[in-house]
């Protein structure tokens, strides 16, 4: 069977690559950039007087806990890897140091909260806020310590965008992600060319933009941006959902499933590689968000800025690499959507990461599933297996937290009947208190009583 894939992110080449070691299809591959690898090969610092750097933006770290498949793959490919830092700093209000801290509320909700989250279950039919509301988690928590871990994993620049992920999604992505991280020898461009060295250059067709997509009882056909028109027993665009719908569109039409399967929610942002060094492996900001043109609509209230110590995280010294709202790429929210309906039904078949769970780990299970799957019935040789948990003893841990909260979210009433006899004593001593320093910690820890 002749076969063409359209896109040549992780999922495009890990089908590419699947289907030549372990089929016997006839395989070509189609990019609109100059090079394959799309966001996971990274982008081109160039500096003055220096030589040009590759910097990773799809694929700087991974976790094995989280992203088994990937590590098994990565093994199978003989490409090496090592441990590296992906430790947060997060920048947020100031709080009471030292052991004022001990006597601060907040601080002590933040640590229960954190340890509920990490013994914690969700269903991904829940979005992740109405999950967290639900659930009684503080909003310090999400905005302190899930949204930027969440930010980290994600690269997500927005609250609301995030409150809007399946609960069960984050809740597996972000436990997940707290052991060990590891990077690929070489970068996320070490893995993509290993995968397009198995294609002959004959089959390997850069700046080749498809522009249309036509199904028809004998194949289908693509049509490349010059006029050029090629025709297939089998395509798998291997490209973000929006743009698949976008070239049925423009080539036909597209069926009411198929528009269900491919709508999907996105975000945009900048990577911007820069010289310098943060203190930690990866430093959140949080910003306001600007006001909603439309108050009745949902808006984010915070906007999030990363940098990445990319000498930490990469091996590249002196190199940061800035993620901030914008529109240079476009980043896939996790999601539930079934592409089942949609799947092979025009001899036309979808991958990538915005099908599943947004993360590089899902670009490479959808084109592993895809490609052992009718019509194509690949065969290789790869299951990723996640790592076993302790059911005894995390089912205990659940029980006891879930008492706990019960505990807490009863006795909640009583806060206001505690707090501002407490709150009023710390604005007295504040008061009294001669040195600025010290009246400037009380005062901070004055506000979280009230």
């Amino acid at each position: 069977m002749r076969v063409a894939i359209v896109g040549s992110g992780i999922s495009g080449l890990s089908a590419l690559w699947f289907l030549k070691k372990h089929s016997d299809h006839e395989v070509n591959i189609y990019e609109s950039a100059e090079h394959v690898g799309g966001q996971a090969r990274g982008i081109i610092y160039r500096r003055e007087g220096k030589e040009d750097v590759l910097v990773d933006t799809g694929l700087m770290a991974f976790s094995p806990a989280g992203s088994p498949t990937l590590a098994a793959f990565l093994k199978h490919l003989d490409l090496p890897t090592r441990r590296t830092d992906m430790s947060l700093a997060v920048s947020r209000q100031p709080r009471p140091a030292g052991v004022l801290n001990l006597f601060n509320p907040r601080a002590w909700r933040l640590a229960f909260d954190t340890l509920r989250f990490r013994y914690a279950q969700a269903d991904d039919d829940q979005k992740l806020g109405a999950w967290l509301s639900a659930n009684g988690y503080s909003a310090a928590f999400f905005d302190e310590w899930l949204l930027p871990r969440i930010a980290r994993l994600w690269l997500l620049t927005d609250d609301l965008a995030a409150k809007s992920m399946p609960a069960g999604d984050v809740v597996r992505g972000v436990q997940d992600h707290e052991a060990s991280w590891e990077a690929i020898t070489g970068g996320g461009a070490a893995l993509i060319d290993k995968l397009a060295s198995v294609v002959p250059p004959e089959n390997l067709h850069t700046r080749a933009e498809i522009v249309s997509i036509t199904s028809h009882e004998y194949g289908v056909r693509l049509v490349e941006a010059g006029g050029t028109n090629h025709i297939y027993d089998h395509v798998i665009l291997a490209i973000p959902g929006n743009r698949a719908l976008k070239l049925l569109k423009a080539g036909s039409w597209a069926a009411p499933e198929e528009e269900e399967a491919l709508s999907g929610d996105w975000t945009g942002i900048d990577a911007v590689p820069a010289t310098g060094a943060v203190p930690t492996a990866v430093s959140v900001t949080s910003t306001p968000a600007p006001p909603a043109y439309d108050a009745s609509m949902p808006a984010p209230t915070q906007t999030l800025a990363l940098t990445y110590d990319m000498g930490r995280i990469a091996a590249q010294p002196g190199i940061t690499l800035h993620i901030a709202p914008g529109s240079a790429f476009q980043v896939p929210l996790p999601s539930t959507r079934d592409l089942a309906p949609a799947q092979n039904t025009r001899r036309i078949a979808y991958a990538g990461a915005w099908a599943r769970g947004g993360r590089a780990e899902d670009a490479l299970v959808s084109a592993l599933e895809l490609v052992k799957s009718a019509p194509f019935n690949a065969s290789p040789p790869l299951e990723g297996r996640r790592r076993a948990g302790m059911a005894m003893t995390l089912t205990l841990a659940r029980i006891v937290l879930a008492y706990a909260e019960g505990v807490r979210s009863i006795t909640a009433p009583l806060w206001t009947v505690v707090s501002w006899p407490v709150a009023l004593a710390l604005a007295i001593i504040e008061t009294a208190t001669p040195v600025p320093r010290a009246r400037r910690q009380i005062a901070l820890l004055r506000k979280c009583w009230e």
